[in-house]
């Protein structure tokens, strides 16, 4: 039995249920366990619904206090299901899972840590936005937490070659395999021209400080267009400060808030899209990016984690030199005039086919879990 472990999950977690799909070939029987979920897993999906968790913010001794607790609770969970258990599959968030890592090697079973995007990097980058006076002081126990974490791991995914040589991963280079989720490409792909769509560029993902979401509404603002019209999809703890954001200036009339948009409309929303901005400060390889560029989206965004594997400036999108407002304005406008965005949304597209299918994914994670690297 495989068990999946992430910190919480909702009924909107995109990403497991991506992961769950990737999964279902190797025909394993899986658990998924969080903080406010247990159950196995029929057919790709979850059994029941998850306990509903506060994604509101709450002060740093709130947060770390709930943090603990949820640790300790996956930590039983964990160790409650090691005479069924084969291997352990830590998900999103699960290298700063220290307790349930600890018990998953007294369990002396497998412990396979995926590495995202989510980890000490974005702490710091949420607590410096906060104004947290120890931001520096956080971010550097979270360091210690996430290197003590991967150190329990005997293999660690990555979702990029260039993921490999960052702290704390770069530590254990040797046990690192390069995997990804994919995309389903009968699902993504692009059914309307770039100068048929409504919405200039939009901002799709997570509404957190380290996604630079609200870089990116600052800097739709900047754009000189004043006829363009900008989206933002996603739920998260900058939304209500974004919707602030727009009715209070000028912008109630030109960025359209979504919220949480479903998997199944995402398609639909991207292909109304021309331009996708993602000024983040720090990243894994975002699946938002994927979509995008498979839906025929042309991708400006910040070359940070695994991004330049698939961002190449001019070829398949534009760089954003800074998560800054000005700067993700500047390179947007000079996106916009640029002659060749028709073959650079093609060679975009192309290079998500060819290297990012769901059948890679697949082969890969049935190697990961089998211990190949």
């Amino acid at each position: 039995m495989l068990v999946v472990v992430k910190f919480e999950t909702d009924d909107r977690d995109v990403l497991l249920t991506k992961l769950l799909q990737v999964l279902q070939p190797t025909q394993l029987e899986i658990v998924v366990v969080c903080s406010n979920y247990v159950g196995i897993v029929h057919a790709g999906e979850l059994s029941g619904q998850p306990e509903a968790h506060d994604a509101e913010e709450m002060p740093i001794l709130r947060r770390v206090s709930r943090y603990v607790r949820s640790q300790e609770k996956i930590a039983r969970e964990v160790w409650r299901l090691r005479t069924r258990a084969s291997c352990y599959l830590f998900f999103t968030g699960g290298s700063l899972m220290l307790l349930p890592a600890i018990a998953v090697r007294l369990a002396r079973r497998e412990l396979k840590i995926m590495a995202t995007g989510i980890g000490y990097r974005s702490v710091l980058v949420n607590e410096q936005q906060r104004g947290t006076l120890l931001a520096r002081v956080i971010g550097g126990l979270t360091l210690l937490l996430e290197t003590a974490t991967l150190a329990m791991a005997h293999r660690i995914g990555v979702e990029s070659l260039l993921l490999i040589r960052k702290p704390p991963v770069s530590l254990f280079s040797s046990k690192v395999s390069v995997i990804n989720l994919g995309i389903d490409t009968a699902k993504h792909f692009p059914n309307r021209p770039l100068q048929g769509r409504q919405f200039l560029a939009a901002f799709v993902g997570r509404l957190s400080y380290e996604k630079g979401a609200d870089v990116a509404v600052r800097a739709f603002g900047l754009v000189q267009e004043r006829s363009a019209k900008f989206l933002v999809a996603g739920d998260g703890p900058l939304l209500r400060n974004i919707v602030r954001m727009v009715d209070s200036g000028d912008l109630a009339d030109r960025v359209r808030v979504t919220g949480w948009v479903s998997p199944s409309e995402i398609p639909r929303m991207l292909n109304d899209v021309r331009f996708l901005v993602q000024p983040s400060f720090t990243e894994g390889l975002p699946n938002v990016i994927l979509e995008a560029m498979a839906n025929g989206v042309i991708v400006v965004a910040t070359a940070v984690g695994g991004v330049p594997d698939v961002l190449k400036e001019g070829l398949t999108g534009f760089v954003i030199p800074r998560p800054e407002a000005s700067e993700t304005a500047k390179v947007l406008e000079r996106a916009m005039s640029d002659k060749n965005l028709e073959q650079i949304a093609e060679s975009a597209l192309a290079l998500v086919r060819e290297t990012y299918s769901l059948e890679t994914a697949a082969y890969g994670f049935a190697r990961f879990l089998a211990g190949a690297s």
